[in-house]
């Protein structure tokens, strides 16, 4: 159904990156456990410090895009699923909904991860003192495992989904536009010898080559799955509420267990088939960093426009795929 991970953990805030469709999920359990440090729950803790940080000199526009994403939707902050941990294998090839969280941002441990330093001896001193995070930890992860083990139906949601898609569409429209004026921008230049007049005569160098104009793409296969996705959502909610009797509730149970497998794809991403998840992955040149529909955005940031045009069209179908699912579980829960 689930796969929750943890992997470092010390004294601070709530971190959390899970798969869209159990956002809710882990805003919930941390709703309903405290602080052991002010009291407050560490949902609303961890909300309290991204308002603090965005408002820091130097503080990055995603980080004050997340905080204003919160304050709007009165929801934990997310971070998206790239790579670094034993979730990957989980959520990235076999599309099995994953949870990552940890405590963290308070400990005094930097520098000793992975050197001679990181010991028993300095995570009790420096890292945890009187491990009162671990303990929080554990009551975070067990109610998460409690409450999806003992549910009649699985704690799987859809508006996140449809609403986060649908910004990242948004997000790669802006991102060809700005691809598109910057290239515009460079070969103007270029015309008017402006890197020639601006170069220091005495030292070696070279102008920019000219820069190929992003052309025009369609995103509306993108745009009309996110559109039937937000649809199917709502009506599922609403079937939730017909009080399904427990044959209906299993069947239901059945369906949307594999929901997250059909966001993925057997041939998975260009030159990197391994990496199978059409909605999150980590990227090519970022480490463990995740990108977004990685199979759209990574071939536009590197101008190969037919790719770009086919995953839009691979990753609508995966999109399909699963609002199918969501249908065909609101039928059983409504009947």
């Amino acid at each position: 159904v689930m796969y929750i991970n943890s992997d470092a953990n010390g004294r601070g805030f709530l971190g959390t990156e899970t798969s869209y469709i159990l956002r809710g999920f882990i805003d919930q359990a941390a709703e309903d456990v405290p602080d052991p440090e002010m009291g407050a729950t560490v949902r609303d803790r961890a909300l309290a410090r991204l308002d603090v940080q965005s408002l820091e000199a130097g503080a990055s526009p995603e980080l004050r895009a997340r905080a204003a994403e919160a304050e709007r939707t009165e929801k934990l902050p997310i971070g998206d699923l790239g790579s670094g941990s034993d979730y990957t294998p989980f959520v990235q090839h076999l599309g099995i909904a994953s949870i990552n969280l940890g405590f963290g941002g308070e400990g005094q441990s930097g520098g000793v991860y992975h050197s001679a330093y990181d010991t028993f001896e300095h995570f009790a001193r420096f890292g945890d003192p009187g491990f009162a995070y671990g303990v929080t930890l554990a009551k975070v992860t067990g109610r998460l495992v409690l409450r999806a083990a003992d549910a009649d139906l699985d704690p799987f949601k859809f508006d996140n989904l449809a609403s986060t898609v649908g910004d990242e569409i948004s997000e790669l429209k802006k991102l060809l536009v700005t691809r598109r004026d910057h290239a515009l921008w460079v070969n103007r230049l270029l015309d008017r010898k402006a890197y020639d007049l601006s170069a220091d005569p005495k030292e070696s160098w070279g102008p920019p080559d000219r820069e190929d104009i992003p052309p025009e793409i369609d995103f509306s296969a993108l745009e009309k799955s996110v559109d039937r996705l937000r649809v199917s959502a709502k009506a599922y909610d609403l079937a939730m509420d017909h009080d399904p009797n427990p044959a209906d509730l299993a069947k239901a149970n059945s369906i949307l267990q594999g929901l997250e497998q059909s966001l993925t794809l057997d041939a998975g991403l260009p030159g990197r088939p391994w990496y199978r998840h059409l909605l999150y992955a980590p990227g090519l040149l970022t480490g463990y960093g995740a990108k977004t529909l990685p199979g759209v955005r990574e071939a536009i940031e590197g101008s190969r426009w037919d790719e770009a045009r086919r995953y839009i069209v691979l990753t609508a179908a995966v999109l399909d795929a699963a609002d199918a699912r969501v249908d065909e579980a609101t039928r059983t829960l409504a009947q």
